[in-house]
This record gives C-alpha cells, sequence and structure tokens, in this order.
C-alpha cells in the first residue's frame, strides 16, 4: 500500500512538473524577464507550502533534526543552481544534460551513506532503468572524438556508436563543463537525501514553504545587487499568470515530499525523472 502511495504521489507531482515546465518555457519565448519569472514563481510555490502547512498542521512543529539538514538543502540547492548555468556555459547542452540526469544512480549510494536506505534488487534495477531512460531522452548525439588510447584498443566499427551514446562521458577528459555537470547530479543526490530529513523533522508542506521562501529572497537580493532587477510587468495579468505557475509548482515539491513517508529517498528521487517523458509529450 505503502508503495502504491508512493507512485500515486510522485506521479502526479511529475504531471504538474511537466506542465510548469512547459509554461514556464512558453512566458520565457514570450521575452518575459527570466529573473522575475524564477523569483515569483518561486514565491509562488512558497506561498502554497507555508498556507497549506499552516491550514492542515497548524502551526508548525520543527525538530532538532531540522536546521542542519535544511542549511544544507538550501546551500545544495543554490549551487545546483549555479552549476546548472555554470557547465551550460562552458559546454554543449547535449553532453551537459545527459550527464545530469544520473541523479538516480548516485542516489542509491548517498541515501545509504546519509539515511541508511537500501532500496532491493528489483528496486535497483528500476532506478538504472530510469536513470538510463532520462540520459537516452536527453542524448543529442553531439560529436565527440574518441581519445586516442580508446580508439586503438577498440574496432572501428565500433568507433561510431561508443561516441555517439558514450559521447558526454568521454567529454569528462576534456571538458570543465561536463565535469561541472557530473558534480550537480552528485549534488542533486545528497541534495534528496537532506530532503526527506527536513520533511520528517517537520512536514511535507512547511519544507517546502521554507526552501522556496529562501530561494526567492536570495534570486530577489542577487538580482537587484546586479542591477537586473525588472520589476513586475505594466501587464499586471503576467504577475498572475506567472504566479500561478509557482503555485503549479508548489504543488509538485508538495506531492513529492509526501512521497518520503511511503517509501526510500532513492525511489523518490527516481521517480521524479518520469518528468522528462511528460515534459517531452506536453512541449
Amino acid at each position: 500500500m505503502d508503495m502504491l502511495l508512493l507512485y500515486v504521489l510522485v506521479l502526479g507531482g511529475t504531471l504538474f512538473h511537466a506542465g510548469s515546465n512547459v509554461s514556464q518555457k512558453f512566458l520565457l519565448n514570450k521575452e518575459i524577464h527570466g529573473e522575475f519569472v524564477m523569483v515569483v514563481t518561486a514565491a509562488g510555490a512558497a506561498l502554497v507550502g507555508f498556507v497549506g502547512s499552516f491550514a492542515i498542521y497548524g502551526f508548525p512543529t520543527i525538530h532538532t533534526g531540522f536546521w542542519i539538514p535544511f542549511g544544507i538543502t538550501a546551500i545544495l540547492g543554490v549551487g545546483i543552481q549555479y552549476l546548472s548555468v555554470r557547465s551550460k556555459q562552458l559546454e554543449d547542452v547535449s553532453v551537459v544534460t545527459p550527464l545530469a540526469s544520473a541523479t538516480p544512480m548516485f542516489l542509491i549510494l548517498m541515501s545509504w551513506v546519509i539515511l541508511r536506505e537500501s532500496p532491493s534488487l528489483w528496486g535497483r534495477f528500476g532506478i538504472a532503468l530510469i536513470a538510463l531512460g532520462a540520459y537516452i531522452l536527453y542524448l543529442g548525439g553531439t560529436q565527440v572524438p574518441l581519445p586516442r588510447i580508446l580508439g586503438q584498443f577498440l574496432p572501428r566499427i565500433l568507433h561510431e556508436p561508443v561516441t555517439y551514446w558514450g559521447g558526454p562521458w568521454l567529454r569528462l577528459f576534456s571538458s570543465k563543463g561536463a565535469r561541472l555537470a557530473l558534480l550537480q547530479a552528485w549534488f542533486g543526490a545528497i541534495a534528496i537525501s537532506f530532503d526527506k530529513l527536513v520533511v520528517t523533522n517537520s512536514n511535507p508542506l512547511f519544507r517546502t514553504g521554507a526552501i522556496f521562501a529562501v530561494t526567492a529572497v536570495i534570486l530577489y537580493a542577487y538580482s537587484r545587487t546586479r542591477g537586473v532587477w525588472q520589476g513586475i510587468p505594466k501587464n499586471g495579468g503576467v504577475f498572475w499568470l506567472v504566479l500561478l505557475i509557482g503555485v503549479a509548482i508548489g504543488i509538485t515539491d508538495v506531492l513529492y515530499n509526501f512521497g518520503y513517508y511511503h517509501g526510500f529517498a532513492a525511489y523518490v528521487g527516481s521517480l521524479k525523472r518520469t518528468q522528462i517523458f511528460w515534459t517531452v509529450i506536453l512541449a
């Protein structure tokens, strides 16, 4: 029963996740300022968390094990955003995104180290399938030269398939951007494990509110200090539309968080990757 609830909650969250992805892209294509979108969507998600937490749980009960995991996952969240942008600046997106999708595989190790959770053999097999599926969906087929040593040992007939399917991994030897993308995947696996500790030491809704509130404040302050904040567009309807997308993001995160009550963090983190499939269909 717990696993069934895990599937319903997390897979339901992926539908909201995919919808918010496509909606954000639509707004950015309409030349709505990117940092405005990031700040307002984060604020909308925080609103969902805080209002929902107060409505269901009343004043939140925060246990002593909350603050350290919260601080770690908040810092890692900022680091993940930085690595995501920086890796794309240094390397082709068709190399970066497949490597960044390796998070589910790293989760098997990190969830055991941090939470002492160990998925079953079939669970590990499922996690590996999801990671492989995400890798293939993101694979762009960027031409990557085969390292000379490897080229000497491999039959020539294998050169083309190896460079196609393994191209992102081959770029790790020569590309800082590729290495940063893999580091992003590691950070993601660590953050998901600490996310579960944040949820179990508060509640799923409060975790969403707290994390997204911190994100909104940091992004807003960073935008203002750089002098690029453009404020709310004159068309007030745009603000409410962006806020509504933030609400969808908040619902997404809450559903993911409730999943932690019904299964291992590695399962939740891996199932979240199925949003890629829905995003492809909706896009």
